[in-house]
Protein backbone atom coordinates (compact mmCIF):
# COMPACT_ATOMS: atom_id res chain seq x y z
CA UNK A 1 0.00 0.00 0.00
CA UNK A 2 3.04 2.28 0.20
CA UNK A 3 2.87 5.04 2.33
CA UNK A 4 -1.21 5.03 2.02
CA UNK A 5 -3.12 4.12 4.59
CA UNK A 6 -6.85 2.24 4.94
CA UNK A 7 -9.01 1.90 7.28
CA UNK A 8 -11.53 -1.52 7.25
CA UNK A 9 -13.73 -2.64 10.16
CA UNK A 10 -13.84 -6.36 10.93
CA UNK A 11 -16.90 -7.30 13.21
CA UNK A 12 -14.59 -10.14 14.89
CA UNK A 13 -16.65 -13.30 16.62
CA UNK A 14 -19.38 -13.51 13.93
CA UNK A 15 -20.44 -16.96 15.07
CA UNK A 16 -21.55 -15.36 18.15
CA UNK A 17 -24.91 -13.29 16.70
CA UNK A 18 -27.96 -14.11 14.74
CA UNK A 19 -27.36 -12.21 11.79
CA UNK A 20 -24.01 -10.57 10.92
CA UNK A 21 -25.29 -8.91 7.68
CA UNK A 22 -27.63 -6.88 9.58
CA UNK A 23 -24.86 -5.38 11.50
CA UNK A 24 -22.80 -4.82 8.25
CA UNK A 25 -25.77 -2.93 6.87
CA UNK A 26 -26.22 -0.89 10.28
CA UNK A 27 -22.38 -0.09 10.12
CA UNK A 28 -22.25 0.99 6.39
CA UNK A 29 -24.90 3.65 7.35
CA UNK A 30 -23.18 4.95 10.23
CA UNK A 31 -19.47 5.04 8.40
CA UNK A 32 -20.54 4.83 4.21
CA UNK A 33 -17.55 4.10 2.32
CA UNK A 34 -15.51 2.00 4.85
CA UNK A 35 -15.41 -1.76 3.98
CA UNK A 36 -17.03 -3.99 6.73
CA UNK A 37 -15.96 -7.63 7.36
CA UNK A 38 -17.76 -10.04 9.38
CA UNK A 39 -15.49 -12.73 10.75
CA UNK A 40 -15.38 -15.85 13.06
CA UNK A 41 -11.55 -16.72 14.56
CA UNK A 42 -13.81 -19.73 15.46
CA UNK A 43 -15.27 -21.79 12.37
CA UNK A 44 -13.17 -19.39 9.92
CA UNK A 45 -16.78 -17.98 8.16
CA UNK A 46 -14.91 -14.61 6.45
CA UNK A 47 -11.51 -14.88 6.81
CA UNK A 48 -10.42 -15.79 3.43
CA UNK A 49 -13.09 -12.92 2.21
CA UNK A 50 -10.70 -10.34 4.50
CA UNK A 51 -7.65 -11.98 3.37
CA UNK A 52 -8.49 -11.47 0.22
CA UNK A 53 -9.30 -7.62 0.71
CA UNK A 54 -5.90 -7.26 2.28
CA UNK A 55 -2.84 -5.79 -0.73
CA UNK A 56 0.36 -8.39 -0.93
CA UNK A 57 3.02 -6.55 0.93
CA UNK A 58 0.90 -4.50 3.26
CA UNK A 59 1.24 -4.06 6.60
CA UNK A 60 -1.82 -4.50 8.64
CA UNK A 61 -2.44 -2.90 12.60
CA UNK A 62 -5.50 -4.12 14.62
CA UNK A 63 -6.90 -2.62 16.64
CA UNK A 64 -9.43 -2.57 19.37
CA UNK A 65 -10.48 -3.30 23.18
CA UNK A 66 -9.10 -6.08 24.92
CA UNK A 67 -11.04 -9.21 24.46
CA UNK A 68 -12.31 -8.45 20.93
CA UNK A 69 -10.39 -11.09 19.47
CA UNK A 70 -7.66 -9.62 17.32
CA UNK A 71 -4.93 -11.90 18.70
CA UNK A 72 -7.03 -14.79 17.19
CA UNK A 73 -7.92 -13.28 14.02
CA UNK A 74 -4.06 -13.17 13.62
CA UNK A 75 -4.20 -16.46 13.93
CA UNK A 76 -6.89 -17.32 11.55
CA UNK A 77 -4.87 -15.43 8.95
CA UNK A 78 -1.70 -17.34 9.37
CA UNK A 79 -3.85 -20.39 9.41
CA UNK A 80 -1.69 -21.75 12.87
CA UNK A 81 -1.10 -19.87 16.30
CA UNK A 82 1.59 -17.23 16.01
CA UNK A 83 -0.25 -15.24 18.70
CA UNK A 84 -1.23 -16.39 22.56
CA UNK A 85 -4.90 -15.99 23.27
CA UNK A 86 -7.05 -15.92 26.57
CA UNK A 87 -10.79 -16.13 26.79
CA UNK A 88 -12.80 -13.14 28.13
CA UNK A 89 -14.35 -12.95 31.39
CA UNK A 90 -17.76 -13.95 31.50
CA UNK A 91 -17.97 -11.31 34.74
CA UNK A 92 -17.42 -8.61 33.17
CA UNK A 93 -16.68 -9.46 28.95
CA UNK A 94 -13.24 -8.14 29.21
CA UNK A 95 -10.15 -9.91 28.10
CA UNK A 96 -7.23 -10.72 30.43
CA UNK A 97 -4.84 -8.61 28.75
CA UNK A 98 -2.63 -11.28 26.83
CA UNK A 99 -1.27 -9.40 24.79
CA UNK A 100 0.93 -6.43 26.81
CA UNK A 101 2.81 -4.90 23.56
CA UNK A 102 2.61 -4.57 19.76
CA UNK A 103 4.00 -7.82 18.34
CA UNK A 104 4.90 -7.70 14.19
CA UNK A 105 4.07 -11.31 12.62
CA UNK A 106 5.05 -11.57 9.07
CA UNK A 107 1.88 -13.97 7.84
CA UNK A 108 2.65 -14.75 3.50
CA UNK A 109 2.94 -11.49 2.11
CA UNK A 110 1.47 -9.63 4.43
CA UNK A 111 2.68 -7.91 8.18
CA UNK A 112 0.18 -7.94 10.67
CA UNK A 113 0.62 -6.08 14.07
CA UNK A 114 -1.17 -7.05 16.59
CA UNK A 115 -1.11 -4.58 19.71
CA UNK A 116 -2.70 -4.58 23.52
CA UNK A 117 -5.99 -3.47 24.06
CA UNK A 118 -7.55 0.29 24.24
CA UNK A 119 -6.13 0.17 27.85
CA UNK A 120 -2.60 -0.35 27.36
CA UNK A 121 -2.52 1.15 23.63
CA UNK A 122 -3.70 4.15 25.18
CA UNK A 123 -6.45 6.83 23.97
CA UNK A 124 -4.96 10.30 22.89
CA UNK A 125 -6.83 13.13 23.12
CA UNK A 126 -9.77 10.82 24.60
CA UNK A 127 -11.87 13.16 26.20
CA UNK A 128 -12.32 15.02 22.93
CA UNK A 129 -13.10 12.42 20.59
CA UNK A 130 -15.37 10.74 23.13
CA UNK A 131 -17.76 13.39 23.31
CA UNK A 132 -17.56 14.45 19.42
CA UNK A 133 -18.24 10.80 18.55
CA UNK A 134 -21.17 10.56 21.18
CA UNK A 135 -22.38 13.86 21.24
CA UNK A 136 -26.32 12.60 21.32
CA UNK A 137 -25.23 11.13 24.61
CA UNK A 138 -23.96 13.75 26.31
CA UNK A 139 -26.88 16.55 25.23
CA UNK A 140 -29.58 13.77 26.61
CA UNK A 141 -26.98 13.11 29.74
CA UNK A 142 -27.09 17.08 30.60
CA UNK A 143 -30.94 16.90 30.87
CA UNK A 144 -31.02 14.58 33.29
CA UNK A 145 -32.76 15.47 36.71
CA UNK A 146 -29.21 14.95 38.55
CA UNK A 147 -26.21 16.85 37.72
CA UNK A 148 -24.28 13.53 38.73
CA UNK A 149 -26.55 10.84 37.14
CA UNK A 150 -24.98 7.69 36.76
CA UNK A 151 -28.02 6.59 34.43
CA UNK A 152 -28.82 3.63 36.06
CA UNK A 153 -31.34 3.74 39.09
CA UNK A 154 -31.85 7.55 39.49
CA UNK A 155 -35.22 8.76 38.96
CA UNK A 156 -35.50 11.30 36.15
CA UNK A 157 -32.97 9.47 33.47
CA UNK A 158 -32.89 11.57 30.40
CA UNK A 159 -30.70 8.65 28.84
CA UNK A 160 -32.51 5.59 30.19
CA UNK A 161 -35.70 7.24 29.20
CA UNK A 162 -34.08 7.07 25.28
CA UNK A 163 -33.51 3.56 25.90
CA UNK A 164 -36.57 2.93 26.74
CA UNK A 165 -38.57 4.60 24.08
CA UNK A 166 -36.23 3.64 21.34
CA UNK A 167 -35.07 7.05 20.33
CA UNK A 168 -31.43 5.86 21.73
CA UNK A 169 -29.73 2.46 20.88
CA UNK A 170 -29.07 0.56 23.91
CA UNK A 171 -25.97 -0.90 22.20
CA UNK A 172 -24.92 2.27 21.34
CA UNK A 173 -24.78 3.54 24.74
CA UNK A 174 -23.02 0.51 25.80
CA UNK A 175 -20.48 1.50 23.30
CA UNK A 176 -20.32 4.62 24.55
CA UNK A 177 -19.71 3.23 28.77
CA UNK A 178 -17.33 0.91 27.36
CA UNK A 179 -14.94 3.68 26.25
CA UNK A 180 -15.40 6.10 28.48
CA UNK A 181 -14.44 3.15 30.96
CA UNK A 182 -11.58 2.75 28.93
CA UNK A 183 -10.37 6.13 28.81
CA UNK A 184 -10.78 6.50 32.39
CA UNK A 185 -8.58 3.85 33.08
CA UNK A 186 -6.34 5.27 30.65
CA UNK A 187 -6.26 8.93 32.11
CA UNK A 188 -5.23 6.99 35.51
CA UNK A 189 -2.48 5.44 34.36
CA UNK A 190 -1.45 8.59 32.72
CA UNK A 191 -1.56 10.26 35.92
CA UNK A 192 0.06 7.85 38.30
CA UNK A 193 2.92 7.62 35.80
CA UNK A 194 3.22 11.22 36.09
CA UNK A 195 3.24 11.46 39.54
CA UNK A 196 5.86 8.34 39.89
CA UNK A 197 8.20 10.57 37.04
CA UNK A 198 7.85 14.13 39.18
CA UNK A 199 8.45 12.05 42.69
CA UNK A 200 11.52 10.23 40.88
CA UNK A 201 12.51 13.76 39.52
CA UNK A 202 12.57 15.22 43.33
CA UNK A 203 14.70 12.72 44.43
CA UNK A 204 17.23 13.23 41.83
CA UNK A 205 17.46 16.77 42.91
CA UNK A 206 18.03 16.34 46.31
Amino acid sequence: MGNRSHTLIILTKSDQVDNAEALVDELALTVPGVDVFPVSSLTGDGVEALRAALPSESTIVLVGSSGVGKSSLTNALAGETVAETQAVRESDERGKHTTTHRELFRIDDLFVIDTPGMREFGLWDGADHLDDTFRDIEALAETCRFRDCSHSTEPGCAVRSAITSGTLDAKRYQSFVKLERELRYAEKRQAEAARLAEKKKRKTKA
